[in-house]
């Protein structure tokens, strides 16, 4: 409930900036989106959001973004108010992938700018390789989907069943965990559980790790990362420096999983840096 309620606020916000709360419906869900159309953008920007989240988590990024461009930010199926009917109770990476493809499909969109954060990340990064003509440049934040050794540790650590568990892996995403979000622990525990977030990471075969499939990207590629995480390592960083053509890497000092939530105001500077570039083969790595 305490979640749901967070939700129906951050439309609200939304709202009052002129974003709009959008819904479409796919073979295999009731896709939501907020979509906020510019009379004359400067490139059309759409946002996949991490695993057990929504689209509210670019809430203190949207006012950036509203000034110059067409944003579009989609809740992935079973989060936010997007919803599975498809008789499953939670969608594999690969189901994922199927989604995104089909809401491209049925929303009307020239090439476009894709960001997204960690399996929003990977998702990101998945369907770039795949269709490269659909997507002029891809932003991943502290994006998973990239192997190195030990990754296959990570499922264990959304295996959460108490509130204390719950507490030390929310712990891990930041650099510092504010202290008044401690108290929505349980709550989240609940949302994580409702969501069946354990099985979708359970899911996740070796096979669906990103390496051959990185010298697709063809596109210029911009990793954004918050140095401090704890939850992913920056050895996947070494991979896409070494496979991906068109490589760019930024870094957020003093942040951990979550530059949106704990640093915005540091990832805005690098997302105008980023945005704003002209498209070419230089990198800019930190």
């Amino acid at each position: 409930m305490l979640i749901d309620l967070t939700h129906k606020f951050v439309r609200f916000k939304l709202d009052r900036l002129g974003v709009k709360s959008r819904f479409v419906d796919l073979d295999s869900c009731h896709l939501h989106y907020y979509e906020y159309e510019h009379r004359s953008p400067k490139r059309t920007i759409v946002l996949l959001h991490g695993l057990g989240t929504s689209s509210s988590t670019w809430l203190n990024i949207f006012p950036y973004l509203l000034s110059n461009y067409r944003v579009i930010a989609v809740d992935l199926p079973g989060f936010g108010f997007s919803t599975i009917q498809n008789g499953k109770e939670f969608f594999t990476l690969r189901d994922h992938d199927e989604a995104i493809r089909s809401f491209v499909k049925q929303v009307p969109l020239p090439a476009f700018v894709l960001i997204g954060h960690s399996f929003g990340g990977w998702l990101a990064a998945r369907f770039a390789a795949a269709n490269s003509e659909c997507v002029e440049q891809l932003v991943l934040i502290n994006n998973a989907g990239i192997y190195y050794r030990g990754v296959e540790e990570i499922p264990k650590l959304f295996a959460v069943t108490s509130t204390a568990e719950c507490r030390k892996l929310l712990e891990r995403m930041w650099y510092h965990y504010p202290w008044y979000f401690k108290p929505f622990t349980p709550a989240i525990l609940r949302d994580l559980s409702s969501r069946k977030v354990n099985a979708l990471v359970s899911s996740i075969e070796a096979g669906d790790f990103l390496v051959e499939e990185l010298s697709q990207l063809t596109m210029p590629v911009d990793v954004i990362w918050g140095k401090e995480d704890r939850l992913l390592s920056a050895e996947s960083l070494a991979t896409m420096r070494r496979l991906v053509p068109r490589f760019a890497t930024h870094a957020i000092y003093l942040c951990g999983h979550v530059p949106q939530l704990e640093r915005p105001r540091d990832l805005i500077g690098v997302l105008d840096r980023v945005l704003g570039k002209e498209a070419d083969d230089s990198d800019g790595r930190d």
